[in-house]
């Protein structure tokens, strides 16, 4: 199945520093398609946990991903699924009032108007309407593949992973409720389609994920994607977080440079 890399999930950098924007609006790209994001505050002060997702070997696939009653889970490669697609793949939902989902390291979600969805390095997880107990036949079917567990998951799969607050929510003017890391600097996206790599990332450092750390929190929307071989980038509703150098105290001075805005908390 097609894995997400770094460099599909980071930006570019290069060139002076244009202007800044006075204001941006963050729209979150995840498996070729816009989501919007809602969640209450209540929500995203409580985190309460959901073991929804299991790691299981299945033939000819190895290790994949099931839900917690062993269905094979899907990712979409291509395209969207909405309106009647959905009655064939059933989307992964969390249990109402619940809003961090674990079973395996990679997983967040993205809102739907059913719910929260479950993702896995930022793709939407799936279910089909004719698989039962271990059967797999949506292998191939409209664009889906089986969710397989990627090498990077393995290297820092846990099964106990517990969450670890790595955003803040905070007001700042003129952007509303932006998301910062915990010393208050300003996190920031990319918007779709531009790429960081090599010198890129020493002007927009990436949000990473501590040490042995699977599970990031501290807003809804939050989930993780491979980042080299042993590490995790935090990111927001697909989106993956950066900060930026020249940024110093609550400045926002990397608003609408090269591809990054200001991560604004989705309303």
């Amino acid at each position: 199945m097609a894995s997400i890399t770094q460099g599909q999930r980071h930006g570019r950098a290069g060139g002076a520093w244009s202007a800044l924007l006075a204001t941006a609006t963050v729209a979150a790209f995840v498996g070729g398609a816009f989501f919007a994001t809602t969640a209450s505050a209540q929500a995203q002060k409580k985190h309460k946990a959901a073991n929804i997702v299991k790691v299981a070997k299945r033939k000819p696939y190895g290790k994949i991903l099931t839900t917690a009653k062993m269905l094979t889970l899907y990712v979409q490669q291509t395209g969207t699924c909405t309106g009647s697609c959905l009655e064939i793949w059933p989307p992964l939902l969390m249990p109402s009032g619940q809003t961090v989902p674990t079973g395996t390291t990679g997983l967040g979600t993205v809102s739907m108007s059913e719910g929260l969805q479950v993702t896995y390095h930022s793709m939407p997880l799936y279910t089909f309407y004719t698989d039962s107990k271990k059967s797999v036949n949506g292998e191939g079917q409209g664009g889906f593949v089986v969710a397989q567990v990627t090498a990077a998951a393995r290297v820092v799969a846990s099964k106990t992973a517990k969450p670890t607050v790595v955003v803040k929510e905070t007001t700042r003017p003129p952007f509303g409720e932006i998301l910062t890391n915990k010393k208050s600097r300003t996190l920031y996206v990319l918007m779709a389609g531009d790429t960081c790599t090599g010198s890129c990332l020493k002007i927009w450092p990436p949000l990473l994920m501590p040490k042995g750390k699977t599970m990031p929190a501290g807003a809804t929307g939050l989930g993780t994607v491979a980042f080299g071989a042993k590490r995790l980038q935090v990111t927001y509703n697909g989106s993956a977080l950066y900060t930026f150098k020249g940024d110093s105290g609550t400045s926002a001075n990397g608003n609408g440079t090269a591809g990054f805005v200001v991560a604004q908390v989705s309303s």
